[in-house]
């Protein structure tokens, strides 16, 4: 996978944190870092990359604020 796309999709994940859930930066980077989705996208990231952005954005939030995941 190409790292300018993974780049582009962490920019963007993070902006819909920012927009969606009142995150600040920090924070929105924080949640990203700290998450699943950082995992999976080190490791197979053709795989998170075809979920919806606002759907991988609500799971990064829940995570965040500790709110189960629903599967």
């Amino acid at each position: 996978m190409n790292d300018i796309i993974i780049a582009e999709f962490r920019w963007m994940l993070k902006q819909e944190l920012i927009y969606s859930y009142g995150l600040n930066d920090q924070e929105a980077y924080s949640a990203i870092k700290n998450s699943y989705v950082e995992d999976m996208l080190v490791e197979n990231p053709d795989f998170i990359l075809h979920y919806s952005l606002k759907d991988t954005a609500n799971d990064v939030y829940k995570e965040f604020m500790k709110i189960p995941i629903e599967i």
